[in-house]
């Protein structure tokens, strides 16, 4: 073989060579005489923006009125949340009260939760899930018909007579037959307890104790005060109103 033939053949090796690492390494590779330069490509992804946290709430008016202007929603303020009222921050920078005439919420342990007027059977009484006023029905006996609870204060409310373990549905307990043709009903209100006397038959109704229903007050430092409308003011050593009951309905 002549040097003109060699130097041809080795060419065309060369070029099979870079041929075949073209193929191998597409776009990816810087050819030089003979040899190859790998040269490694960085894949940058594009920046994805962070969502934008919607609060519904906030501690207190400053930090209520920047999060709704950010969020575009309004945002209520915790720090002025009462049993029956709201107050929200608007984007728009005004406010907004919700007032409710009955109590809808109620502090357990901390925190704000529903009320729940349904009665539950529990430790030897009748008591609500969740009302604003502590307090808990007889479960039966000739112990007190109602306690009410207001921080160490208690005032008991009693039936002058046995009370037959109740029936218990929804708000409502029932104890039968109290007297003749006579059932006595507590009922749960969001605002406290209501009692009601159900007279059944003509009979029940002539019944001289039907004329005349008394309820026995008592309560350690507390007194029982009556206005002309017949509404019972229950206070204690200082005057000051501690209980209230409105006026019997016929």
């Amino acid at each position: 073989m002549s040097d003109r033939d060699a130097v041809w053949e080795r060419a065309l090796i060369c070029w099979g060579s870079v041929m075949r690492c073209h193929w191998i390494l597409p776009a990816c590779a810087l050819l030089l005489v003979g040899s190859v330069v790998v040269v490694p490509v960085l894949l940058v992804r594009p920046a994805v923006a962070e969502p934008v946290r919607v609060v519904g709430e906030a501690p207190d008016e400053v930090a209520a009125v920047a999060a709704a202007r950010v969020s575009g929603r309004r945002v209520e303020v915790v720090s002025a949340r009462t049993e029956t009222a709201q107050v929200f921050a608007n984007p728009s920078g005004t406010m907004t009260l919700e007032q409710h005439t009955l109590p809808v919420r109620v502090r357990r342990g901390g925190v704000w939760v529903p009320v729940d007027s349904t009665l539950r059977v529990r430790g030897g009484w009748v008591e609500p899930v969740a009302a604003t006023v502590d307090f808990r029905f007889s479960n039966g006996g000739d112990g007190p018909l109602v306690v009410l609870s207001k921080g160490e204060r208690r005032l008991m409310l009693g039936w002058p007579g046995r009370l037959p373990v109740p029936a218990v549905s929804g708000d409502r307990v029932t104890y039968s037959e109290v007297l003749p043709g006579v059932d006595l009903q507590g009922v749960a209100d969001p605002s406290g307890p209501r009692l009601l006397v159900v007279v059944k038959t003509r009979e029940a109704a002539r019944h001289p104790a039907v004329r005349r229903i008394g309820y026995r007050w008592s309560g350690e430092g507390l007194a029982v005060r009556r206005d002309g409308s017949g509404a019972v003011s229950v206070v204690d050593a200082a005057g000051e109103p501690v209980f209230r009951v409105g006026a019997p309905i016929m």
